[in-house]
């Protein structure tokens, strides 16, 4: 279990650091993202009214957190520390509110978005090797 996590700990910090890199993602208010991901949420998990308000709140409040790190003169590694503790804290309270099904659902799909992560970081990179 404890590996699960570390492993899934360095996902999200790959996925997070290849996020940041994308200028498009970067211009997208607290309340915007909050609002994309409950979105992507409520379709891919089929949430009830009840659940989509609950994790609207959650997104907001953990989109505003991690906007907060963003402007702090902590170094890149202290961020992603911060981010990563930020993202463990919002998934916690995910599973409170979550079906077992729904969270499993939710863990899959998240997955899908490291890896596709990984490979858009793995591609910006070698992009980046081939322009200098």
């Amino acid at each position: 279990m404890k590996k699960n996590l570390i492993i899934i700990c360095c996902l999200l910090s790959v996925s997070i650091a290849s996020f940041s890199q994308n200028e498009r993602f970067k211009r997208f208010t607290p309340d915007k993202r909050a609002k994309i991901h409950t979105e992507l949420m409520q379709k891919n998990l089929d949430l009830n009214p009840d659940q989509v308000s609950k994790i609207a709140s959650i997104n907001l409040k953990y989109a505003q957190e991690m906007e907060a790190i963003k402007d702090t003169g902590l170094s890149r590694a202290e961020k992603l520390g911060k981010a990563i503790e930020i993202q463990v804290r919002r998934e916690d309270e995910f599973a409170e509110i979550l079906t077992l099904t729904q969270l499993k659902t939710y863990i899959s799909k998240k997955k899908e978005l490291m890896l596709m992560a990984l490979k858009f970081a793995r591609e910006f990179h070698l992009n980046e090797i081939r322009l200098n």
